[in-house]
């Protein structure tokens, strides 16, 4: 008997070693990169790769004006036609800062598309800056001929070369006039009125030719400026002086016209070359598309707002714009960054 219990005793040591050995090799094989991490790793390639490309759309207007309107709809539009490969979400009232401090981001290649003037891709392209040049458009129209002139392509590589990505150029923010607390017609009567003016040269440069004094100040903050007295006026399209409310502190609305004003929509070409080229191709077509559509109707929209105004208890007065036209030519000697002859060549593109 004790002869059998050892033998049995044995066999089952034996087949208890057997079975370690064997769960230890199974343990190993289970740990092997093949079995596991490899495939774990390749679903979390492609669940990167299938990831929407998330876009912030950055401006500085109320969410009352009609352009944070048309800017949500394109957004949308964008967000439809790629199917979700694209989300671009808006972020108004210079919630991300203000323009000068959202084409810093661009072109430090953030995430952000930017919705502003030339004059801040003016600050690394300095040609650019003449989109925004004063009296420089008849009208609105005019500045799609500009941007899609040789010019206006060899200024967009330009930018390419700098790292900002142009989506569009001609997208019409609406004609500029100015909003004081006192009447003028002529440079002479606008003489040392504080007119709150952005931080660019352009707009320091006209507004000063104009006869004005330019004060820089961030657009949330014009309300308050013009009802302390920081500044005496304000410049912008009349849909976005309205949406700011400009008429319950400034009285007074004189058709300067002195900008014709385009805005762009740019951003990092580095994230634009890091997207599938047909997500590309869509969001440089459909962008441009949407541009010309959004002008048209913030062309619409704009002379309803003279009789807004009126409403609102604000008097509307006619200027001497050939008088303005002419004391502001002289803006355009005041780049001397600027390439030789580059305001001739935009007139030449604008058949003038």
């Amino acid at each position: 008997m004790k002869k059998i219990s050892l033998v049995v005793l044995t066999a089952a040591l034996a087949l208890s070693l057997s079975a370690c050995g064997n769960g230890a090799t199974s343990s190993n094989n289970s740990s092997t990169p093949a079995a596991s991490g490899g495939s774990a790793g390749e679903a979390s390639q492609k669940e990167k790769s299938d990831a929407p490309i998330k876009l912030k759309l950055a401006h500085i207007l109320n969410t009352n004006d009609i352009v944070h309107e048309l800017l949500v709809e394109y957004a949308e539009t964008i967000n439809e036609k790629s199917e979700g490969r694209i989300e671009i979400t808006v972020f108004p009232n210079g919630e991300l800062g203000n323009n000068k401090e959202s084409m810093e981001s661009v072109v430090r290649g953030s995430d952000v598309i930017t919705f502003g003037d030339f004059a801040y891709v003016g600050d690394y392209v300095p040609d650019y800056s003449v989109f925004c040049g004063p009296y420089l458009f008849d009208d609105y129209k005019d500045i799609t001929k500009l941007a899609e002139s040789d010019f206006g392509k060899e200024l967009e590589q330009q930018a390419s070369d700098a790292g900002i990505k142009v989506l569009c150029a001609d997208f019409y923010f609406g004609t500029r006039h100015t909003m004081s607390k006192q009447p003028f017609t002529t440079p002479d009567e606008m003489k040392n009125l504080k007119v709150r003016v952005p931080s660019t040269k352009m707009w320091q440069e006209t507004i000063s030719a104009m006869g004005g004094n330019p004060t820089v100040l961030d657009w949330s903050e014009v309300y308050t400026g013009l009802s302390q007295g920081v500044v005496d006026a304000v410049e912008n399209p009349l849909a976005a002086m309205y949406a700011a409310n400009i008429q319950e502190v400034a009285k007074h609305l004189c058709l300067t016209q002195h900008f014709v004003a385009t805005v762009g929509l740019e951003m990092s070409q580095k994230q634009f070359d890091a997207m599938p080229a047909d997500l590309q191709e869509l969001l440089v077509t459909e962008t441009r598309s949407f541009s010309k559509y959004a002008s048209e109707k913030v062309a619409e929209n704009e002379n309803l707002f003279i009789d807004k105004f009126k409403e609102a208890g604000v008097e509307v007065h006619e200027v001497d714009v050939p008088s303005f036209r002419e004391a502001t030519e002289v803006v355009y000697e005041k780049f001397p960054e600027w390439t030789p002859g580059v305001y001739e060549r935009a007139l030449e593109a604008l058949g003038k």
